[in-house]
């Protein structure tokens, strides 16, 4: 994931010629960066793109790198399986005061709570008790190494110093076993800044120039073969990022920006190879199916590989689009009888008689085209003025029920617009009236009350 998104700001930087600087203090205190850092809108971004900081950074809301230095230190397996991040969370949420235990332990832990995640601050807390820098050093060594025989030697020093420090045997023992503890996972405070500067630098990328962003990003995944492809789609969405379909002479291998939306790449077509990608470069334009299969090299795009083409909408251009008759006909040239059920490599399958949200599914890896919200028209959500009253044919993606104060259903709503994702609000007395037009997976036609930067209140839906 760290090379594919060190690729990901790279690319992006080339396309917009731009490169980001990071000694820029401006630069690096954006609020809007650091509102999308402290989100859950966090996918492609550097190290915070899982499920498990999604589940996080919205409680953690770093506004400084050394914060967010510390959140990257912190959300890792050790520290979640010993509570420590959700410990620094209730913390800095307000629901547990700082446990200094000792000034040795706290003047070296300040900086992260009172909690011990860096292995700088694991070798300070040693020398606080009077040893020198190196012997803090190995201590960090043998901790992290699991070496019993030394770590039960060292305590018996530790312990002595504690005593000369006049430091109570019990606070003392206390610090012990957390040096132990965290010993086991602290980070290195370097590479933690490092990382949060990459952070820093993928979300202000992500924030300032999302299409060219989001477009690497496929190209990205689908060429390493990761899992946030759906992710990547549905941040699309959000930003009302529309699609383009794929052709023959128009798309290339990685995933294009154009005028109008991100015309889809090969590179997300099953079976369909760089080799086989490369002959269609070198030897486009094609006017016909029969000047395609006159102009490449069988070997490199063989049967299976047309198949998948024909079907994934790589030759819409001809037969007005029909890929079943386009199929048929292009069997037909090969004197040879259709079948219902194509082979994608392996034991993978997919039905020529299949709708196209099936058929983009199984052979692209996610809905593009078949999307509801890839063929709604923008209706200007920004220049919808706060407490606007507006309207909007919108696609309703998701609906999540939710009893109020006074224990009255109402609900929150994930409307896909031409504009984007918009979360919708519907309060109990209008859940009421409308609650049987209110289904997932719907089209409406949406009245509603702009109450922040994507989000309304619904009045009526028809």
């Amino acid at each position: 994931m760290s090379l594919a998104s060190l690729a990901v700001i790279d690319n992006t930087e080339r396309a917009v010629n731009f490169k980001f600087n990071f000694r820029d203090e401006e630069m690096l205190s954006d609020p809007a960066v650091w509102s999308l850092i402290g989100s859950r809108n966090t996918t492609g971004l550097f190290q915070i793109s899982s499920k498990t900081y999604k589940d996080r950074m919205p409680r953690l809301k770093p506004t400084t790198i050394q914060q967010l230095a510390a959140c990257l230190a912190l959300v890792r397996g050790p520290c979640i399986s010993s509570g420590a991040d959700k410990q620094y969370m209730e913390i800095i949420e307000g629901k547990r005061a700082v446990d200094p235990i000792h000034p040795l332990y706290y003047k070296a832990t300040k900086n992260t709570n009172g909690i011990l995640i860096y292995q700088e601050d694991l070798m300070q807390i040693i020398v606080n008790f009077g040893f020198d820098l190196e012997t803090g050093y190995k201590v960090v060594k043998f901790v992290a190494k699991k070496k019993i025989d030394k770590i039960k030697e060292f305590e018996v020093k530790f312990m002595a110093k504690a005593e000369e420090k006049k430091v109570p045997t019990d606070v003392a023992a206390r610090i012990w076993q957390i040096i132990v503890d965290a010993g086991q996972y602290a980070f290195n405070i370097s590479h933690a800044t490092s990382y949060a500067l990459l952070c820093y630098a993928s979300a202000y990328l992500k924030h300032y120039y999302p299409k060219e962003y989001l477009t690497n990003l496929l190209t990205n995944a689908y060429e390493r073969g990761q899992d946030i492809i759906g992710e990547a789609l549905d941040d699309c969405r959000r930003y009302g990022i529309k699609f383009l379909p794929l052709n023959v002479n128009e798309s290339s291998w990685p995933f294009i920006l154009e005028e109008d939306g991100i015309r889809i790449g090969f590179c997300a077509v099953k079976s369909f190879g760089d080799k086989a990608a490369e002959e269609v470069l070198t030897k486009r334009p094609f006017a016909s199916i029969e000047d395609f299969l006159e102009k490449i090299e069988g070997k490199k795009c063989n049967k299976k590989v047309v198949n998948v083409a024909i079907f994934a909408g790589i030759f819409d251009e001809y037969w007005n689009g029909n890929r079943l008759e386009l199929y048929h006909h292009y069997m037909n040239l090969r004197n040879e009888d259709p079948i219902e059920d194509i082979s994608t490599g392996g034991k993978e399958k997919f039905n020529v008689f299949a709708g196209l949200a099936d058929l983009e599914n199984a052979l692209l890896g996610g809905q593009f085209l078949s999307d509801p919200s890839n063929s709604l028209e923008p209706f200007g959500w920004e220049e919808v003025k706060q407490n606007s009253i507006f309207e909007v044919n919108a696609y309703i993606k998701n609906v999540k029920k939710h009893k109020d104060s006074k224990q009255n259903q109402m609900a929150f709503l994930t409307l896909s617009t031409g504009d984007g994702t918009i979360d919708c609000t519907v309060f109990s007395s209008s859940y009421e009236k409308f609650k049987k037009l209110l289904k997932k997976n719907s089209m409406c036609l949406i009245k509603a009350k702009k109450d922040g930067p994507s989000s309304c209140i619904l009045q009526a839906v028809s």
